[in-house]
């Protein structure tokens, strides 16, 4: 976890928040979700990791690079104007 909080991957902060939007948005499109999320203590992480936030350049970076429907999506139809 320490090294995609570093790379501005994942915000520790919010980690239930977004698991919890991204299982409401699979069975909103028919998927069945079955993988429930507890979340950590991050009590003991220093305020700075706690605080950080996403990079959306870096995420983009790395959906685009793990997903070719994705990399297609944003490349040639547009479809991803978040950024």
């Amino acid at each position: 976890m320490a090294k995609r909080v570093e790379l501005g991957q994942i915000e520790v902060e919010t980690m239930k928040l977004r698991h919890d939007a991204l299982a409401e948005e699979m069975l909103r499109r028919g998927y069945n979700h079955q993988s429930p999320y507890e979340m950590p203590d991050i009590s003991y992480l220093p305020l700075e990791i706690i605080k950080k936030r996403v990079d959306l350049k870096v995420a983009l970076c790395d959906l685009i690079t793990r997903c070719p429907d994705c990399k297609e999506r944003y490349l040639n139809k547009g479809e991803m104007k978040w950024l």
